[in-house]
């Protein structure tokens, strides 16, 4: 959908609905989910969130480094969802820290890979999760465009202290916040906020995943005395300790915000054309994104930021050279962050999106998305078993579930769970009481 559809932005977010959203990879894709951001980077439970391989189809390529869950692919997707599947690679594992890592020192994989994007004419492109040094390096081994466009911009303009100095250059609306490289400067911002009251965070440059994953830390008055340091400087220096080397070499000290949740989505072709940009609505806990929901009935402000991302942030990475997938987090009014990539949300609602196109096309619907903490390890096959009554559209009376991430379950952190609630009653309150009610149903059978 072309960028030149402005008339119908307002109606359509309004209602919740924008009818030409996409589910899929603009063109041949190879698929290269990368965990390399400095929270990610060498964790084994990190570097199996394999999530975006839902959203490729047979003209694309995913290249993983440890072999995706058949149950998963071949009875669920394709079996009971009907999906066309991608052609799928494993390389070669060497004790590497992330997948970009593995593919870089295994030569067959890499001539395999530029094999099957010279048979494109062209039209092929390589898609990471993150885009860091890692990808940057791999991109120019293979020669495969990157759907990014300028990686060393997508990389600077997806830090913390990268999209400050976009955002105040461009005049659009974030928290009061100052990007630091020291403890001098940190020390004296923190005190500012802390001072006349306001709770404040500290980003570290790279970051990924919020608190959960240690990459921002809160700071406040209240929590300064609690914690019976007596001096400030000591203080916040125990909190930037607690981001250890995912600090970076710059960060952010920001207020904290309050407000709703969401992010603004939108793909960015080339110089001359873009996608309408959606919002999604988010769900977040002590600063860490678990979930999210469509539709996202918009207001005159969050119309208002959709807009600014249209007419202001596309036309200005168009001319920067910088394309691709963007996820613009916001709070309230306030933006907070571009992952410069697909966000989670994005592949909830791609597979949502893509199920309704195959069992349901044209019916409305709404989801609700959050995890469901598990107390032990678990197997996909055995929460398919437990399960699959509820996961088959074809066989649903206005409501199903949605399972992704299925590469966490033995890890035993958590169970990715999407209510849908489709058909003329179709309401997000809906697919969480579904959601709930399975959750309730669920919970005494993992113990």
């Amino acid at each position: 959908m072309s960028i030149e559809r402005q008339g119908v932005l307002k109606q359509e977010l309004i209602a919740g609905n924008i009818p030409e959203r996409l589910w899929g990879f603009r063109q041949p894709t190879v698929l290269v989910e990368s965990q390399s951001a400095p929270a990610l980077i060498g964790d084994p439970a990190e570097q199996a969130y394999i999530r975006a391989f839902v959203l490729a189809n047979s003209s694309d390529m995913v290249i993983t480094d440890f072999p995706l869950n058949s149950t998963y692919l071949h009875e669920y997707l394709e079996g009971m969802l009907g999906f066309d599947l991608p052609e799928f690679n494993v390389t070669k594992t060497n004790g590497a820290r992330c997948l970009s890592e593995n593919i870089m020192s295994d030569e067959a994989i890499k001539e395999k890979a530029k094999g099957w994007a010279s048979g494109k004419q062209g039209a092929a492109r390589i898609q990471f999760f993150n885009v860091t040094a890692y990808e940057k390096v791999l991109q120019a081994q293979l020669g495969i465009e990157a759907t990014c466009g300028n990686v060393d911009l997508t990389i600077a303009f997806g830090s913390k202290p990268g999209f400050r100095r976009l955002c105040e250059g461009l005049g659009l609306p974030m928290p009061e916040g100052y990007i630091c490289s020291n403890l001098d400067l940190t020390v004296q911002v923190a005190e500012k906020f802390m001072r006349s009251g306001r709770r404040a965070l500290i980003k570290s440059q790279h970051g990924t995943g919020g608190t959960d994953l240690k990459s921002n830390v809160m700071i406040s008055e209240k929590d300064f005395k609690e914690t019976g340091i007596e001096g400030i400087e000591d203080y916040v220096l125990s909190k930037m300790e607690e981001l250890g080397r995912v600090l970076g070499e710059k960060w952010v000290v920001e207020e904290e915000v309050a407000g709703e949740d969401g992010s603004v989505h939108v793909y960015i072709h080339d110089t001359n054309s873009a996608d309408e940009p959606f919002i999604l609505g988010a769900l977040s806990e002590n600063n860490s994104y678990v979930g999210g929901y469509w539709p996202f009935v918009a207001n005159g402000r969050f119309v208002q930021m959709a807009a600014m991302v249209r007419d202001v942030i596309v036309p200005h990475f168009q001319k920067m050279g910088v394309y691709g997938y963007h996820c613009f987090d916001f709070k309230g009014t306030y933006f907070l962050e571009d992952n410069a990539r697909q966000g989670a949300l994005d592949f909830i609602d791609g597979i949502v999106n893509r199920i309704s196109r195959i069992h349901f096309p044209r019916v409305p619907y709404a989801f609700w998305h959050n995890h469901i903490s598990i107390p032990q390890p678990l197997s996909f096959e055995r929460a398919f078993l437990l399960l699959k009554d509820f996961m088959a559209p074809q066989k649903s009376n206005g409501n199903f579930l949605v399972i992704t991430n299925p590469e966490v379950l033995p890890y035993g952190r958590s169970l990715d769970l999407t209510a849908v609630s489709f058909g003329k009653e179709h309401s997000i309150e809906d697919a969480r009481r579904y959601f709930d009610e399975v959750k309730t149903w669920l919970n005494p059978k993992l113990i």
